[in-house]
């Protein structure tokens, strides 16, 4: 059944006429500015598939629309602005076929609005007359009127049905009555799913908010928010929305949500986010794009809450887009870097570009680093693969930034089940050696917290294995951490990421000091410089040397004095500390040499290979060979001294 009666083919409306649409333009931050002339233009909304009659029915006029190019003959600034309304104009006066508003025969809402400039709404109804086509005025919408208190009372019993029937008595006596603070057990009451009564307000309030009994409703608020607690009167709330309602058609429920919710104690932040989700109607994305115009508007919802006001903020940049102002103001937003700006409203705005405008190229580093802050790593992730497409040379490595600076933020249990739902989602758009600096950082600093996390912590070691092996200095970070706490991980998990990121790498030794060499003979100064260049090159160092004490005890078990090249090395280094270094043999330690001399006697002694008693083995090469001393003039020499 039409809301008019019967359908019309064209609604031919004022700006003025609609409070949602004069708000853009009145009050104290307008946010457009038209000439009295301009405000005076008549927009005629149609269904889309009455567009092209409608349209040739007033090809005598100018008309600007959404979609088509702007007439020569109005200036771009005022014609693009006209333009971005006709889009508004479209939401306000929209209607479902169902509502038999509209001559239609479509199945779906697709409502189009266009301008007819210099015109009145009086010539362009008789246009339409005049080509057989009905059309109305905003003056002949139906309105509805506030519910008397019986009627309010009966829908307040309907919807607290399932609840005790002492709580429904309680409630109407409480309903009835003067105003008065909600009683503590109404507001704990619950019913058989052990459901709170304020859960129900909403629904025991009607769809449309000027039906609303004022005296009625703003109990029923404060029924919600005792039941709810006393914080939400200063944080964002939601109210469970009620049935759908009738077409909007121009009035601004919205605000009219909102100020009766600020008059119950809400904050202002938590009644516009309230009001937007609850009227679910067109004035509810229109009234977060008029906080664009508001001096500060954002900035004081940020304080209160944020998460709101990036709320507020992406369903704000979803309306007037082609308006010029509304492009600067934007602008503006972005170069102030505002926190509102959440990773939603830059998803947002990267896709609002057209041949004038390319939000992406203002789009920088610190909007990403805001917008990481408590958002979801896939929401992220979608959003800045986006923007690396649209704008790659400013942006080459948006993703890795996002997960670097979401990670710095994130608590261990939420990087676990948020990156292993990227990873197994959206492994394409995850950057590999960024998620793997992000799972070293989280291991280095809060391991305890990300083993602990339960099943997710469980699985995102498991999903790591899909992405490919970190960079080499990201690898040797993880292989590190894995050989100083092999046991904190599930022996699968260690052993996994152990074979994507390989065994730490042994840390660099220090340098040794040339001046040791100094006061050595040229031969044997170079044939120690040869040795530490092996040892350097293999990344070992090698042993400090012993005390003269050591060499003298050494020299009286042996019977005779070390070769002066040899008392010299082991002062400086006792062997090679068993590394094979020196011509793939090991260079014995002192102690070792004369034990090693020892067993060759002993073996010599039984019958084995004759040994010299004064000669002294220094190398071993893991065969039975070695090189010494061949104990000359009862003195120990090194046959090959350069060899070392």
């Amino acid at each position: 059944m039409s809301v008019l009666g019967s359908p019309v083919h064209a609604v031919v409306a004022r700006l003025a006429e609609l409070p949602a649409a004069r708000a853009l333009l009145d009050g104290a931050h307008p946010l457009i500015t038209l000439s009295p002339a301009v405000r005076a233009w008549p927009f005629v909304l149609c269904f889309d598939d009455q567009h092209e009659q409608v349209a040739a029915a007033l090809s005598k006029f100018t008309l600007i629309s959404e979609f088509d190019e702007l007439p020569k003959s109005v200036d771009a600034a005022t014609g693009a602005e006209v333009a971005a309304l006709c889009q508004v104009m479209s939401m306000l006066l929209a209607a479902e076929p169902k509502h038999g508003l509209y001559v239609t025969e479509m199945t779906y809402e697709n409502v189009r609005a266009f301008a007819v400039v210099d015109a009145t709404p009086e010539k362009v109804s008789a246009q339409l007359k005049a080509a057989k086509l009905s059309s109305v005025t905003p003056a002949s919408f139906p309105r509805l009127k506030a519910e008397t208190e019986v009627a309010a009372l009966a829908r307040v019993r309907e919807a607290f049905k399932s609840f005790p029937a002492k709580t429904v008595t309680a409630l109407d006596t409480w309903l009835r009555g003067a105003e008065s603070a909600v009683p503590k057990p109404l507001a704990k009451a619950t019913n058989e799913d052990d459901e709170l009564t304020g859960a129900f307000a909403w629904q025991a309030l009607p769809p449309d908010f000027e039906q609303w009994n004022p005296r009625i409703a703003a109990k029923l608020i404060d029924l919600w928010l005792a039941s709810e607690g006393a914080p939400t009167r200063s944080s964002s709330v939601f109210l469970a929305a009620g049935a759908e309602g009738s077409p909007e058609l121009g009035l601004d429920r919205a605000q009219g949500t909102a100020e009766f919710l600020i008059s119950r104690g809400l904050s202002r932040t938590a009644a516009l986010s309230t009001a937007i989700i609850a009227a679910r109607t067109p004035s509810s994305l229109v009234l977060p794009t008029r906080l664009l115009g508001e001096p500060g508007a954002f900035a004081a919802l940020e304080s209160s809450e944020l998460w709101a006001a990036q709320f507020l903020m992406h369903r704000a940049l979803q309306q007037l887009r082609r308006s010029p102002t509304v492009s600067a103001l934007i602008r503006t937003l972005l170069a102030e870097h505002r926190p509102s700006l959440g990773v939603e409203a830059l998803s947002e705005l990267v896709d609002l570009h057209d041949d004038d405008r390319d939000y992406s190229t203002l789009i920088d580093a610190q909007h990403l680093e805001l917008a990481a802050k408590d958002a979801n790593l896939g929401d992220l992730l979608n959003f800045a693969g986006k923007l690396e497409k649209r704008a790659k040379k400013q942006h080459p490595a948006a993703r890795a930034l996002v997960t670097k600076a979401w990670a710095k933020h994130v608590s261990a249990a939420d990087f676990a089940s948020q990156m292993e739902r990227a990873l197994e989602r959206d492994l394409d758009l995850t950057d590999p050696d960024a998620a793997w600096a992000a799972l070293a950082d989280k291991l280095e600093t809060s391991a305890k917290e990300l083993v602990g996390g339960g099943t997710a912590g469980g699985m995102v070691f498991y999903a790591y294995r899909k992405v490919k092996k970190p960079s080499a200095k990201v690898a040797g970070r993880l292989a590190v951490w894995l050989a100083a706490n092999p046991k904190v991980l599930h022996p699968a998990h260690h052993a996994a990421l152990l074979k994507k990121v390989g065994k730490a790498p042994k840390p660099k030794p220090l340098p040794y000091k040339a001046s040791e060499l100094a006061k050595l003979p040229a031969p044997l100064a170079e044939a120690i410089s040869i040795a530490r260049a092996a040892s350097w090159k293999a990344e070992l160092k090698l042993p400090k040397g012993v005390a003269d004490a050591a060499l003298k005890a050494a020299e009286k078990t042996l019977g005779a004095e070390l070769p002066s090249e040899l008392r010299a090395f082991y002062r400086l280094h006792d062997g090679a500390g068993g590394d094979e270094i020196f011509r793939g043999q090991t260079f014995l330690s002192l102690k070792q040499a004369v034990a090693q001399r020892k067993t060759l006697a002993s073996y010599a002694a039984k019958g084995g290979r004759p040994i010299d008693a004064a000669w002294l083995p220094i190398t071993a090469d893991g065969a039975g060979n070695h090189d010494g001393d061949d104990g000359r003039a009862n003195r120990l020499r090194t046959r090959t001294p350069r060899r070392l």
